[in-house]
């Protein structure tokens, strides 16, 4: 009787992070519009200076906003209006032996908006926000340190999130690799199974042949094949002159589902 064998093969490969992905908010809240706009574009300012010398020079990093309050005397049509989305960016070079520091950064999503409050419960006051964010790649987690630090001092300014990436070649050679191993994983499981069934290895690989290879995503959880888990987390360290950040590694898994027929 021919026997047929069913195998989900399996490989995780991990890889130290090659980016990091630095997500800032600026925060001003008052109640003057056009002061609290003002100080939002001039922290926007004051980061732009010091990522400006870490990235590529570049003509196309610009800003532009339109302010929607500005003067105290302005009024609001509701009670939350929306100032407006402006997107800044700075190419992404692909990152090099010589690459700068900070790979890119963008600068997005510049609003405003007001709500009502109570002043000691007897008045009620206008009190207007403005924000913004920044997004910057970072290739040496030396310099992300640092700026984190510098950063640190500036008014206004909070840290969202760093998200931890490797580069696109590193994720394509270790996802290609991933599947390979899988494979190979499978071929072995089936082999074991043969051998519980009374084959011995010569006979199996004589007579054991593939007859189906197929991506087992559908088949097993987690086991998407060249999927990539975004680990973020990292233990953070104070040092002198900044913060030191070491993050875990990056791990690329994949399944493949084979059928065998001897």
């Amino acid at each position: 009787m021919p026997l047929t064998i069913h195998t989900i093969g399996t490989c995780t490969l991990t890889r130290h992070p090659e980016l990091a992905i630095l997500r800032l908010d600026i925060h001003s809240s008052g109640s003057s519009p056009g002061a609290v706009s003002q100080e939002v574009q001039d922290t926007s300012a004051s980061i732009q200076s010091i990522l400006q010398p870490l990235a590529p020079p570049t003509d196309s990093f610009t800003t532009s906003a339109t302010v929607a309050f500005t003067s105290p005397e302005a009024t609001l049509p509701a009670e939350t209006t929306p100032f407006s989305t402006s997107t800044s960016t700075c190419p992404d070079p692909k990152p090099t032996s010589s690459s700068y520091p900070v790979t890119s950064y963008s600068t997005t999503s510049f609003t405003t908006s007001s709500h009502s409050d109570w002043n000691s419960g007897k008045k009620k006051r206008k009190i207007y926000t403005a924000s913004s964010t920044f997004s910057i790649t970072f290739a040496d987690f030396t310099v992300l340190g640092k700026v984190v630090a510098d950063l640190s001092t500036i008014p206004n300014v909070s840290v969202r999130n760093i998200d931890w990436r490797l580069t696109l070649p590193t994720r394509a050679e270790l996802e290609a690799e991933a599947r390979k191993g899988a494979l190979r994983d499978a071929l072995v499981k089936a082999e074991e199974y043969a051998g519980v069934l009374g084959w011995s290895k010569e006979a199996w690989k004589g007579k054991g042949k593939v007859v189906d290879v197929n991506d087992a995503e559908q088949e097993m959880s987690g086991g998407v094949v060249g999927r990539m888990s975004g680990i973020k987390l990292a233990s953070m360290e104070d040092h002198a002159g900044g913060v030191q950040f070491v993050p875990r590694g990056m791990e690329v898994d994949a399944a493949v589902r084979v059928r065998f027929e001897a």
